[in-house]
């Protein structure tokens, strides 16, 4: 049986690097999985600031709930609160296994305390990043939910046990073909997130009076957000900074000698 190959750009697939679009129903490639960047035919654009209209096609995958028109509001749908929880605690898990791997039999405590630890920071890198980039497109009038990959959840946690994350969990996906600016500013909102909370821990936590054991594990805080927020910011699509560098190369370079920046103190 031969392979689907990508929508875009012709590639073959298989199931690690294959990806169905819930919207149109196309196979692409995971560099073009973001139906902004596959130019998906299941959405078309809506006037900025006033809504967009949602259209479906008859598909044989799994739809998004059908709505004729949406109103751009804040709150979060059912659907992204449990594809976002889902994300979150998977990727907790992951950074658990990755860590706590040398710590069973020389540091008990450790361990039982890396899990928690570990959750508050994919709550503060990942989460706060995926709705940074969510809040942002929808201020500027685009329809934008995030949406899971269990695949690429799958493959975190497999990664885990290797020593390495390696982990696409899912993305917010922004209805329509915008603009470059548009596009940059909301792209670039999920990895400054991340470098502004590291540089908040950075100084806040040498300030709290609490044991340094507590101190070295509240360190993952700052380091989990920063190697998001870096790794984001590489020019390689489809990360974020792909999209910054070709909207705006100048913006691109000052936020990436920014995480360095922070990454070498």
């Amino acid at each position: 049986m031969e392979k689907p190959r990508c929508k875009e750009c012709g590639v073959p697939l298989d199931p690690l690097t294959g990806h169905r679009c819930r919207y149109c129903g196309e196979w692409v490639c995971i560099e073009h999985m973001l139906p902004e960047l596959h130019h998906c035919t299941g959405l078309v654009r809506g006037p900025t600031g006033e809504g967009a209209w949602f259209k479906t096609f008859e598909i044989k995958v799994e739809p998004l709930r059908p709505r004729p028109r949406i109103k751009l509001k804040p709150s979060l749908s059912s659907v992204e609160v449990k594809d976002l929880a889902f994300s979150t605690l998977a990727l907790a898990v992951a950074f658990t296994i990755l860590i706590g791997r040398g710590l069973l039999f020389v540091e008990p405590l450790g361990l039982i305390l890396i899990f928690p630890v570990m959750l508050a920071a994919v709550v503060t890198a990942f989460l706060f990043h995926e709705l940074a980039h969510r809040f942002t497109a929808r201020k500027m009038g685009y329809w934008a939910e995030y949406r899971a990959w269990p695949p690429g959840l799958l493959l975190a946690l497999a990664s885990a046990f290797l020593g390495i994350i390696f982990a696409a969990p899912g993305a917010v996906y922004v209805e329509g073909v915008m603009d470059k600016r548009d596009y940059g500013l909301i792209s670039l909102a999920g990895p400054l997130t991340n470098l502004l909370l590291a540089l908040i821990f950075m100084i806040l936590i040498p300030s709290l009076a609490i044991p340094w054991q507590m101190t070295r594990y509240a360190q993952y805080l700052v380091t989990v957000n920063l190697w998001l927020g870096f790794f984001n910011l590489l020019p390689i699509p489809p990360l974020d900074g792909s999209k910054i560098f070709k909207w705006n190369p100048l913006i691109w370079v000052i936020a990436i000698a920014l995480a360095v920046a922070l990454l070498l103190l």
